[in-house]
């Protein structure tokens, strides 16, 4: 991914992809920060529910989630991704369904359902959805399977990412 020059966010509150495409952790409280990511004049990564070094920023009780939920600045951003992006969600089924990001699949489900271009979503071959199927299916995610295992997923990246002149992930459920 650090290769392939995309901006990056994350639910993780480590440092780990940070540390791995040597990238600094940009916060979702740190609006104009934000903002330059966003226009891709920052290639820091966005973390969507706080970095652990910066407790004020983290998400994790249900007060934190309706916090975030119901931020104006940091709902715009996500919707704004939404739209301006085709995002692909790896290693995050679970999260689909948290109160910050469910009520973003919810909105897109209601707001995109006729709309042709989709969004991806990567789980293992055995992992389970982590939202009703027609949820998804309103909000435009393809549910694509890489494999059974972890290791798989590396693997499946490196085939999907884009080429001089091609293009990136595609594929359907069951690939």
């Amino acid at each position: 991914m650090g290769g392939l020059a995309c901006p990056i966010a994350t639910t993780n509150y480590d440092g780990l992809v940070e540390r791995v495409l040597s990238r600094r952790e940009l916060l979702w409280t740190e609006v104009n920060k934000v903002d330059r990511w966003l226009r891709r004049d920052d290639p820091g990564v966005l973390h969507l529910h706080g970095h652990w070094e910066h407790p004020r920023s983290v998400v994790l009780g249900t007060l934190d989630y309706h916090a975030v939920a119901s931020d104006s600045y940091a709902s715009a951003v996500l919707r704004s991704l939404w739209m301006d992006r085709t995002l692909l969600f790896v290693g995050c089924g679970g999260t689909l369904a948290d109160p910050n990001l469910g009520a973003l699949i919810r909105w897109a489900a209601s707001t995109f359902s006729g709309v042709a271009r989709t969004h991806k979503l990567l789980l293992r071959t055995d992992e389970a959805l982590p939202v009703d199927p027609q949820l998804l299916r309103d909000a435009r995610v393809d549910v694509i399977r890489y494999g059974s295992e972890h290791n798989d997923l590396l693997r499946y990246l490196q085939r999907c990412a884009p080429r001089a002149g091609g293009s990136g992930v595609g594929g359907k459920e069951g690939d």
